[in-house]
């Protein structure tokens, strides 16, 4: 495994290019509610234990066309955000998973570049601020 420097220090050196997003690459193709998310429309997070090959693909495709750090597949992986689809109890699984698989693919290359994961916290479905939950809720949450 290569050492890399930590993401700050590298960040004071140089100007780091980020994937794109991960969902509006995952609308691209051509996916099946009940095969792929396993009938939950429109939860990309349930792909990290559906369909990880593809997640890896494509991390490995943002990094392959120049992309120095992946954000994970968990923008809406917050127990609240997932409990939606009745998964709060898979938050922790669901993002593990996703970290693991960006990882994945930032080591899968061997020319010595160094590639960073960093996690994808969305702001959820529920806000304080329209009155769908209160701070405490979404704190605990």
């Amino acid at each position: 495994m290569i050492t890399r420097p930590h993401l700050l220090d590298a960040l004071r050196e140089q100007v780091l290019l980020c994937d794109g997003g991960m969902g509006s690459r995952v609308q691209l193709l051509d996916l099946e509610v009940e095969r792929d998310y396993w009938g939950q429309e429109n939860c990309t997070e349930i792909l990290n234990l559906s369909r990880p090959e593809l997640v890896r693909e494509i991390h490995r495709g943002y990094f392959e066309a120049g992309a120095d750090m992946v954000e994970t597949n968990s923008f809406g992986g917050t127990p609240i955000t997932l409990g939606e689809f009745g998964l709060a109890d898979r938050a922790r699984e669901i993002n593990r998973t996703a970290a693991h698989l960006a990882r994945e693919a930032a080591e899968s290359f061997s020319d010595g570049r160094h590639r960073y994961v960093v996690g994808s916290i969305g702001p959820g479905t529920k806000l304080p601020s329209l009155g769908n939950i209160d701070y405490d809720t979404l704190e605990a949450g």
